[in-house]
């Protein structure tokens, strides 16, 4: 009977401690591309399908659920009758891995999915032919640029096709404060410093993690 009770708990505990982390802290890389939709002001002339974005970032694994990522995306995308208009946004997110909650910490199998949710604050600043612009005494920062602080929330869906290296795709929207120009700089649209605009981003990209 003793011996069948330690089969059992051989039996029981073996794939149970297979699936504690051990390496949960670690660095990884991400390179996403795609576009942008939902560009508030409204931006008529900007195409949903233009491939006009990079997005990169490196997050931090504090353990197997939480960590942290700095992140820097570039927009190019068109206008109708002017320059194309170039954005940046450099965010420091704050992220959770939803398939980890309520384990000890695992690594996927190959071809499996997992999910990251984000938030996060930074900075944002957008330009469109600052070359013909005039200097403007009230344009804070950079001069001739729209500066905003953003606010960005978004989700990350990963499939493992290797032992370190997932396949993403990326939704974020990135809200802003203190926009004062539209996507398309239209002086008739420019509205006082203050809440109000965003952009969605959506790509999709590779994801390497740093870990044995």
């Amino acid at each position: 009977m003793k011996n069948l009770i330690l089969s059992l708990s051989i039996f029981i505990l073996v794939p149970m401690s297979a699936q504690v982390y051990q390496n949960s802290k670690f660095w990884s890389a991400a390179l996403n591309v795609g576009g942008q939709a939902l560009t508030l002001p409204s931006l008529e002339s900007n195409k949903f399908y233009q491939p006009s974005m990079i997005h990169v970032n490196a997050a931090y694994k504090f353990n197997h659920i939480y960590g942290v990522r700095p992140s820097f995306t570039f927009h190019n995308f068109n206008v109708a009758d002017k320059p194309n208009t170039n954005y940046a946004n450099a965010s420091l997110d704050f992220f959770v891995d939803f398939n980890q909650m309520g384990t000890y910490g695992f690594r996927e199998n190959q071809w499996e999915w997992s999910v990251l949710g984000y938030m996060g604050f930074g900075f944002s600043t957008m330009s469109n032919d600052r070359r013909n612009r005039l200097p403007d005494e009230n344009d804070p920062y950079i001069e001739a640029n729209d500066d905003m602080m953003s606010f960005t929330l978004g989700i990350t869906p990963r499939m493992r096709i290797g032992r370190n290296l997932m396949f993403n795709i990326d939704l974020g929207y990135v809200a802003h404060h203190l926009q004062d120009q539209s996507f398309d700089f239209n002086a008739s649209t420019r509205r006082p410093r203050g809440f109000g605009g965003g952009i969605m981003r959506f790509g999709f990209g590779i994801t390497y993690e740093f870990i044995k």
